[in-house]
């Protein structure tokens, strides 16, 4: 709501657009995390997790070109 009235319409139009970085990657990201926890470790599954996140963001960015 904020957004919406501070910015108006367009405000809300590209930061819904942007918000589609975020969430496919945060997805793979807290599934990665939740399986790996249980088979390898935290930390292991932390840095599983974060690779998978920026490999989803890149491809995402390429998608949305």
């Amino acid at each position: 709501m904020l957004i919406y009235l501070n910015g108006g319409n367009e405000a809300i139009v590209s930061y819904a657009k942007n918000l589609l970085w975020f969430v496919p990657p945060w997805i793979v990201y807290v599934i990665t995390m939740i399986l790996g926890v249980l088979r390898v470790g935290f930390w292991p599954a932390m840095i599983g997790s974060l690779v998978l996140y920026l490999g989803s963001v890149g491809l995402v960015k390429v998608g949305l070109k």
